[in-house]
């Protein structure tokens, strides 16, 4: 049986001593493997950010990814930085906003110059509700605190961070609604606080001042809160023009109406509130929030993260029965989920017109060239999905009888957040690391790396005629006989019944492949946390064996990430070599065009 080339191997927890820009370090468990690109795993952390995996605990991840940041800032690639927390913001191909807005903050508390600017500048569309200030401010007090900056201006602000730059950049936040003063008002309302912040506390610290006559009533609602700030609109009122009194008189009302659905006590005057102005949840008074008849009327402008985040709620408070009116409003929204849109069309998806909290939402550019709306990451509806089946919440103090048909259109959802890539008529050899490392948690406790990379296999198997899935990790790979029409669970099932002894051997797929005699393959995908050591050749050099035994040097490697580590399994000047996130939204497509040779 053919197998790797004995002779001039080098063993993975030996480096290899050829002569490169891009030499191996060593990885947590005893290998060496190569350097990962900054700007590459800057993504890597953007996009998964820094929950604990098997071999590397998040405070160390975090400082790890801190250090590249400051790094690329040293290189003078500060500004390149900031423009892809941007982009990656804008299009939410993160999963969640903590290493995003960790990073961001990095960045505004740096003591390059441009960097700073640049970050400060973006402030507004990485930050685009005031949970994603708050959270911000949170950082660069965290940021400021550890690494005192070494300018005046911030040795003046102590170690808080609340220089200059920094008051200017946060009023600036507020005051940018100055021609959308409506948005505001609904968005403090809807977002009162946040950590330890709430809106009086920031526009203190930051001494905004405005000579709009309309965002200093804003202002003054919310230090004051609504009775003094009443008191004080008379005042105002008289020094307006009369374009400035009647958007005072119209913020006025609307403040009105959300401070009295806070206090309402009527569930039927409130409904009346919700259907009117088309209210949030948030801003409802939470004694009467249990209440179904709330809910219902809350449920028709319900923008889609908010209404899978409160499934359970509302099926609990007796909504979502079989063939009701809410059961099938609640279907349509679902289906309507990451549906691809001409950008060029004017055809609306939503079936009406967006609402305020949508307007404050990017639509999401496919990789394709192609957006969305009603866009949502893969993972949230996966976390979605998973959470609302079970019937119960995570500590079992809440429970509720699932309704199945939103069940199956969470899962068809789910499925087709991924499915917008063509057939490439590649053969594939897709391998699953099924080692401890994969059973870590990556988004929540109910997201494994097994079921993300269970979703990834899915895809393909459904997508690609050529497909050979196996894992790896074990004694020895094992196919995992996934079927085209499997599902999801049924997928990870076949993962984790799959031989998991702690190997540490990411040349095994590849030498499978040698030892199969398959000369067939164009792409090998791994997903994997690239923790190698145990095997007898490194996983690069068994890929160029591969080559020569197949005839075919165009043969391609995906690498998909599946934490936010520096390492990587193969050389990163070979241009046949890919790193990717494991995670990201554009995954499947990305490793579509990779593969058909178009990037």
């Amino acid at each position: 049986m053919a197998g790797i080339q004995e002779g001039n191997v080098v063993p993975q927890n030996e480096r290899l001593f050829e002569s490169r820009s891009n030499p191996q370090i060593p990885n947590n468990v005893g290998g060496f493997e190569y350097k990962l690109d900054d700007m590459k795993h800057l993504h890597r952390f953007l996009i998964i950010g820094s929950d604990r995996t098997h071999y590397a605990i998040r405070k160390e991840l975090e400082i790890e990814n801190k250090n590249t940041i400051k790094r690329l800032i040293r290189e003078n690639n500060g500004a390149e930085v900031v423009k892809t927390i941007k982009e990656i913001s804008k299009s939410r191909r993160n999963v969640r906003q903590d290493a995003l807005l960790f990073a961001f903050a990095v960045c505004a508390r740096s003591n390059d110059t441009s960097t700073k600017r640049a970050a400060y500048a973006a402030l507004s569309d990485v930050c685009r509700i005031p949970t994603h200030l708050f959270m911000f401010i949170n950082y660069c007090e965290e940021v400021s605190s550890e690494e005192p900056s070494d300018t005046t201006e911030e040795r003046e602000a102590g170690t808080t961070g609340w220089g200059r730059a920094h008051k200017r950049a946060i009023q600036s936040w507020y005051t940018k609604f100055e021609q959308t003063p409506e948005i505001l008002a609904r968005l403090i309302r809807k977002y009162g606080k946040g950590d330890k912040w709430k809106h009086k506390d920031v526009i203190r610290l930051c001494h905004a001042k405005t000579d709009d006559n309309v965002m200093k009533f804003i202002f003054s609602y919310i230090i004051k809160g609504y009775q003094k700030s009443m008191t004080e609109f008379y005042q105002i009122i008289l020094e307006a023009s009369d374009e400035e009194k009647a958007k005072l008189e119209n913020i006025r009302d609307l403040i009105t109406v959300y401070d009295d659905a806070s206090r309402c006590q009527n569930v039927q005057q409130l409904c009346h509130m919700i259907r009117e102005h088309k209210l949030a949840w948030e801003h409802c008074n939470q004694t009467l929030i249990k209440n179904r008849d709330v809910w219902h009327n809350l449920l028709p402008h319900m923008p889609i993260e908010a209404l899978v985040r409160n499934l359970s709620r509302m099926t609990k408070y007796g909504l979502l029965t079989e063939n009701s009116e809410d059961e099938q409003m609640v279907l349509d929204k679902i289906r309507s989920i990451n549906i691809p849109c001409d950008p060029n069309s004017s055809q609306e998806l939503h079936g009406g017109p967006l609402s305020v909290d949508e307007e404050m939402e990017d639509e999401h550019p496919w990789g394709m060239g192609m957006s969305c709306k009603n866009y949502l990451h893969p993972l949230k509806l996966l976390t979605a999905w998973q959470a609302y089946k079970t019937g119960h919440s995570e500590r079992r103090d809440s429970q509720w009888t699932p309704n199945q048909k939103v069940v199956d259109a969470l899962e068809e959802a789910f499925y087709k957040a991924y499915s917008v890539i063509e057939r490439t008529n590649k053969t594939f050899y897709l391998a699953v690391n099924t080692s401890v490392s994969t059973k870590t948690c990556m988004y929540d406790s109910s997201i494994t790396h097994s079921m993300a990379a269970a979703a990834m296999l899915m895809l393909f198997a459904r997508t690609e005629e050529n497909c050979i899935i196996k894992s790896f990790g074990g004694e020895r790979v094992e196919d995992l006989g996934i079927l085209r029409t499997d599902k999801l669970e049924h997928v990870e099932q076949k993962i984790r019944n799959a031989n998991h002894p702690r190997v540490n051997d990411c040349a095994q797929p590849i030498k499978d492949a040698i030892e199969m005699q398959n000369t067939n393959i164009d792409v090998f995908v791994y997903y994997t946390d690239s923790e190698t050591c145990g095997g007898n050749v490194h996983p690069y050099e068994a890929l160029i064996q591969y080559r020569k035994h197949s005839g075919n040097s165009e043969v391609r490697l995906v690498v998909c990430a599946m934490n936010a580590t520096d390492l990587t399994l193969a050389d990163q000047e070979d241009p046949l070599v890919l790193d990717i996130v494991g995670v990201d939204a554009n995954t499947p497509w990305v490793i579509s065009e990779f593969a058909k040779g178009h990037i």
